[in-house]
């Protein structure tokens, strides 16, 4: 039976009667379209694939597709992939000309057509370099997809760029070229096996994950993939706030009310590293009552702790933020109420020196 009337020799094994197959699937392919792979590929229009026009370190693949110029004009992929529960659509983006929003459907392989899977909204740094987004797949759990139909720049007339396409319930992918200071390679590295190096040497040592990162140009090879060189901006930190004041330093007779106390940190002037905002931390039950993304925030204490410990209330704390989201060290300050100490016990006195009190 195995070979027929061949010649060859065949190998049979796990013979069973059942009325399903009790042998667990073939393993999925996650990856649709990178370096290496692709499920296969249409592009609507005059777009096509081309040299990747910016390689940073989210995507420093040599090749990437880019999308017809017109508007609405699509990229089609050709995966077979069932959606699981967590699983997501995942795909980077380069949008130099501030395409979007962009759009993402779906074709099912029992044919359900354009199923409808999200719009993508670009954040400003994909104007500059890649940035990797993501579609979540809950609403296709159990279904088989046999086409994505992406529309990169949506309505919009300019080209966008689409590489590293894949199925996955978390990014395998590096997910930034900019850092703040203190970063290291461990950060910039995640989850991934990228590796970064500084030469091309082939006697260079991967950097251990310890190693702080600078603004320079690396050699990043992820996957066993050539060296490519990219370029790491690591931004400086603003200078933690000088000092924190506060409206009134008494606390206690404002628990378990709704009056208000503000703190206050100094604008720095001149500074190295300029402050775009600031960002404030609150103890348990003090509420917020003004916006928290200034130098000063007001407060109240309706639900904070009465422990008359030192420290009982908790601390509030402020960092100053730059344009580039890093944020200092904090300015603290820890909050204490010293409440009355209640009476141990009630005497009542009186200049009647009758035994008995005596109305009328």
């Amino acid at each position: 039976m195995p070979a027929g009337d061949s010649s060859a020799a065949v190998y049979v094994d796990t013979i069973y009667f059942g009325s399903t197959s009790i042998l667990p699937p073939a393993p999925q392919e996650p990856i649709v379209y990178n370096e290496t792979i692709s499920s296969g590929m249409f592009i609507d229009g005059d777009g096509s694939p081309v040299a990747n026009p910016v390689k940073d370190l989210v995507n420093f693949s040599a090749n990437c597709a880019k999308s017809g110029t017109g508007g609405w004009k699509k990229i089609e992929y050709f995966p077979t992939y069932t959606a699981v529960s967590g699983s997501k659509l995942y795909f980077s983006v380069y949008n130099p000309n501030n395409a979007g929003p962009g759009q993402v459907k779906f074709d099912y392989s029992t044919g359900e057509t354009e199923q409808w899977g999200g719009n993508v909204d670009y954040i400003s740094s994909s104007v500059t370099g890649w940035v990797e987004y993501s579609v979540d797949l809950t609403a296709h759990v159990g279904k088989t997809i046999s086409k994505i139909l992406m529309y990169p720049s949506g309505p919009s007339s300019g080209a966008a760029y689409i590489d590293n396409v894949y199925f996955g319930t978390s990014s395998i992918m590096p997910q930034a070229s900019t850092f703040c200071k203190g970063a290291t390679v461990a950060t910039a590295k995640g989850t991934t096996d990228l590796q970064l190096y500084t030469s091309t040497s082939p006697t260079a040592v991967a950097l251990l994950g310890t190693t702080a990162l600078s603004s320079r140009v690396y050699y990043a090879t992820l996957n066993g993939s050539a060296r490519t060189a990219v370029t790491v901006t690591v931004n400086l930190l603003p200078s933690t706030p000088a000092s924190m004041t506060t409206s009134d330093a008494v606390l206690c007779k404002h628990i378990g009310t709704t009056n208000e106390v503000t703190y206050t940190v100094p604008v720095p002037v001149l500074p190295a590293v300029a402050v775009a905002s600031y960002s404030w931390s609150l103890p348990s039950g003090v509420t917020a009552t003004s916006a928290t993304n200034s130098n000063a925030i007001t407060v109240n204490f309706e639900n904070a702790s009465t422990s008359t410990a030192v420290g009982g209330i908790g601390t509030i704390s402020a960092r100053a933020i730059s344009a580039a989201g890093c944020l200092s060290a904090p300015r603290a300050l820890v909050l204490t109420s010293k409440l009355p100490t209640a009476p141990t016990s009630l005497t009542l006195t009186s200049a009647d020196t009758n035994a008995n009190f005596n109305s009328g």
